[in-house]
């Protein structure tokens, strides 16, 4: 783990609520050893910043985050896994960086507000 340089981040830490979409633009990844996550919505974020995403195959998690184009999925609990994982970017940046625009992609056409909206106002129009 040559220039690997992890950040644990919590809801404790200020600086993240402060500046979250630069911490996700600075960070190699988002490691989110997260069990019971519902939609994700850091993965997602992170994700429109361009920035894989390590996670445990839990909850809505596989959802959001795609092996092919998002980052990095493990089984829950297999700490030996996540931190390889973490290794695994960290030796393979090219390789890695390559999700980056893939995951926006994605990320913009599931979540925009014009891609939210649509459904929404369908259901609205009278019959």
């Amino acid at each position: 783990m040559s220039g690997l340089r992890i950040l644990f981040v919590t809801h404790a830490y200020p600086r993240f609520a402060e500046d979250g979409a630069g911490s996700f633009l600075r960070a190699q990844a988002i490691v989110m050893p997260a069990r019971n996550e519902g939609l994700g919505l850091v993965a997602v974020e992170a994700q429109l910043c361009r920035t894989p995403v390590i996670t445990y195959r839990s909850g809505g998690l596989p959802d959001v985050v795609n092996p092919e184009w998002g980052g990095i999925l493990v089984t829950p609990g297999d700490t030996r896994a996540l931190a390889e994982a973490m290794v695994r970017v960290d030796g393979e940046r090219g390789a890695v960086s390559g999700y980056g625009a893939a995951a926006r992609a994605k990320m913009l056409d599931r979540f925009a507000p014009s891609a939210v909206a649509a459904p929404i106002a369908s259901c609205t129009e009278p019959c």
